[in-house]
């Protein structure tokens, strides 16, 4: 960037600001002048931005003829050309004058990654040049792709097709499962045309996750792909999608990855209690979702002790309650202990 002056302190001058985001450095070896100056930046950024020539003694007045630079957003591609109208897809965008990070993007409250009809691409990777999001479900033939941020906004010139199996998912053998603990899901479809299980990828998905789980077997003659669930950030349901050959099966089939307790009943003898002892050994049945049928999985604390688990199903524990210290009310709360997949033992080395 070149500036062009009257009368200006050339021994001063200490660099040119891009609005309050941005710095352009002067070239040592093409120093300032009383007349002039030029500057490099290096990581430009949309937006309309007030430039100021910067001294030791603070910014020089522009004169009334130099307007804000207008920096416009630049999106050179966008792959890839078609999507699924489950979404979850990687999309990678490229262009310039992005943000330089994702910290950096969402600091702009306009900050937005939105395809046609208003729907979100979660983004989870910027820098200045690439924008990496996952698309959204619900997409239609023709979509496009607009990107906005500090002011700016630039709708990507190029249509999406989408694209969707005939084949669907049918069923999934369980409801709900314990969200931290591993396990296998067993998922029938529509038609299996492999017995490869590598061939298939199988994904749950909502509008802020996507899990992508290895099928391990494959049913051909019950139509049955069993997976391996590796646990779930946080209590969701989920949409259920098998993926063969870089097309996606349809689904409206969901499993609910929560863990809730529903209601407390204590049960010792005919029932009729209201109160467990403080010394212990009341039986209290606990109902809810997400338990692990594993008795040592499930951690049960009334108060600050711990109970004993004496049955479990994924739906309702049965504990026998601890001894008290004191009377009174006291909170019940289930734990649930991760699950180990894999072990490696390491011996010596050098």
């Amino acid at each position: 960037m070149s500036f062009v002056g009257t009368s200006l302190p050339e021994d001063a001058i200490s660099y040119v600001s891009i609005g309050t985001l941005r710095m352009c450095n002067i070239n040592p070896s093409t120093p300032a002048s009383t007349t002039g100056l030029t500057c490099s930046i290096l990581n430009m950024i949309a937006g309309s931005h007030d430039v100021y020539v910067q001294t030791t003694q603070g910014a020089i007045a522009n004169s009334g003829s130099i307007d804000k630079l207008e920096v416009e957003i630049e999106v050179d591609s966008v792959t890839p050309p078609a999507f699924h109208t489950s979404g979850g897809q990687t999309v990678i965008i490229t262009g310039k004058f992005f943000p330089q990070t994702l910290t950096e993007a969402n600091s702009f409250s306009d900050f937005s990654v939105k395809f046609t009809g208003d729907k979100s691409c979660i983004v989870t990777l910027v820098t200045s040049s690439k924008i990496i999001c996952t698309s959204p479900q619900g997409m239609t033939d023709n979509s496009q792709v607009t990107v906005a941020f500090n002011g700016k906004s630039k709708m990507y010139a190029s249509t999406f097709g989408v694209t969707e199996s005939d084949d669907s998912v049918v069923s999934v053998d369980k409801s709900s499962i314990c969200p931290v603990l591993k396990q296998d899901i067993v998922i029938t479809v529509s038609a299996t045309s492999s017995s490869n299980p590598d061939e298939y990828t199988a994904i749950l998905m909502n509008e802020d996750t996507t899990i992508h789980m290895r099928v391990n077997s494959v049913d051909q003659s019950s139509k049955q792909l069993t997976a391996r669930f590796p646990g779930s950030p946080k209590n969701a349901i989920y949409y259920v999608y098998i993926e063969q050959g870089g097309v996606r099966f349809k689904s409206s089939v969901t499993i609910n990855a929560k863990s809730t307790i529903e209601s407390i009943e204590i049960i010792t003898g005919d029932g009729s209690k209201s109160e467990i002892s403080t010394t212990g050994g009341d039986i209290v049945k606990i109902d809810g979702t997400g338990f692990s049928t594993v008795l040592s999985d499930n951690i049960v604390m009334i108060g600050s002790y711990y109970s004993d688990v004496l049955t479990a199903t994924e739906t309702e524990l049965t504990v026998r309650a601890g001894k008290a210290s004191v009377s009174g009310s006291s909170e019940v709360m289930v734990f649930l202990k991760l699950s180990i997949e894999s072990k490696c033992n390491f011996g010596g080395g050098v």
